[in-house]
């Protein structure tokens, strides 16, 4: 049942993994969940959620490489919500992590550039009108580790060269929107997952997407202006750019 005080939250890549955790666990805290997935109809796991939580979760078909999908979704949105009070920017990308300097090409890490960064901008710039509606309205965007310029000077194993440098980028952004948004009363964030037990590939990860997006909503739980633009560890130490 929605109330007055009832949080507003959409979160993109809804259908699996963190951002199916993310929708997971604010239906549980009795927020009202707009859940943005490419494909509703395949969406099995996030159907079984909106089935349990049918006041409260609604499932909106949403690419965030396409404009008019991300133009459509906003529509959907805008009639049911006056205002979002959060943002979760989950939605990514990655292909052959590992990728050597033999093995590289300029196209995959366009894509990379295109979906972890560019994309991520273009939904907070699409969704900014009703952001600036909601109440202490804030943006969270799963970025990573791998992202920062200080852990790839520290690693000990090579990670690539697209995937770390997409996050760079988003990393940037978000610092750059933040000192924007600040006046605005819009809080933003960038988190690290951890090593999270998504794909078949990283069964072996310590964590469950259950325990890193506990620890990730603590941190925006706290987010204010004041520490507006921080880059954390879902268990809340800091991140080092």
């Amino acid at each position: 049942m929605k109330t007055e005080n009832q949080r507003r939250v959409l979160i993109t890549g809804a259908n699996r993994g963190i951002g199916l955790a993310f929708a997971q666990e604010c239906l549980n805290r009795g927020d009202q969940v707009f859940a943005g997935c490419r494909d509703a109809s395949g969406a099995t796991a996030l159907q079984d959620l909106k089935a349990a939580h049918p006041e409260n979760c609604v499932i909106v078909e949403l690419d965030i490489t396409d404009k008019c999908s991300i133009g459509a979704s906003f529509e959907t949105i805008q009639k049911q919500a006056e205002g979002l009070d959060l943002l979760v920017n989950n939605a990514a990308y990655t292909t052959n992590l590992f990728e050597s300097i033999d093995d590289f090409q300029s196209e995959i890490m366009l894509r990379h550039f295109q979906v972890n960064a560019f994309a991520s901008m273009e939904i907070i710039q699409r969704y900014l009108r009703l952001l600036r509606k909601g109440r202490n309205a804030k943006i969270a965007t799963v970025s990573s580790e791998a992202g920062s310029f200080h852990s790839n000077a520290k690693a000990t194993s090579f990670r690539g060269y697209s995937y770390p440098a997409s996050k760079t980028a988003l990393n940037m952004l978000l610092m750059i929107l933040t000192a924007e948004l600040r006046p605005q009363n819009i809080s933003v964030v960038s988190l690290h997952p951890g090593f999270v037990r998504t794909r078949a590939d990283n069964s072996h990860a310590p964590l469950s997407p259950k325990e890193s997006v506990e620890g990730m909503l603590k941190i925006i739980e706290n987010l204010t202006t004041e520490n507006s633009g921080g880059f954390y560890r879902y268990d809340g130490s800091t991140v080092e750019w």
